[in-house]
């Protein structure tokens, strides 16, 4: 009977090595997954920050293109004076050469 009950205490001491050593080796997994969270929530903080930032710049040349779009509207529809003098006088001409068409 001693013998039957050192089998079974060897028998759990084994299993229970066994069991240490797959705990040992969870911890140590876990670790390295806990570390690498750590590293991809920082690359996250980092691209997030990057995302912020380009889309505040996408915003200011979205402002710069808009306010260049209203200033050249503007300018095409206030004509240049060289252009408004270049009409003023093709319009004398054509008052001109229709009074010489008429007499």
């Amino acid at each position: 009977m001693t013998e039957s009950i050192q089998s079974i205490i060897n028998q759990i001491s084994e299993k229970s090595r066994a069991l240490h050593g797959l705990l040992v080796a969870e911890r140590e997994n876990n670790a390295n997954l806990l570390s690498k969270n750590e590293q991809l929530q920082s690359d996250l903080d980092g691209k997030l920050a990057e995302v912020s930032r380009l889309e505040s710049k996408l915003n200011a040349q979205e402002e710069q293109m808009v306010g260049l779009t209203e200033q050249s509207s503007v300018s095409n529809a206030n004509p240049s004076r060289g252009n408004v003098q270049e009409i003023d006088e093709l319009v004398k001409e054509i008052d001109y050469c229709i009074s010489q068409l008429r007499k």
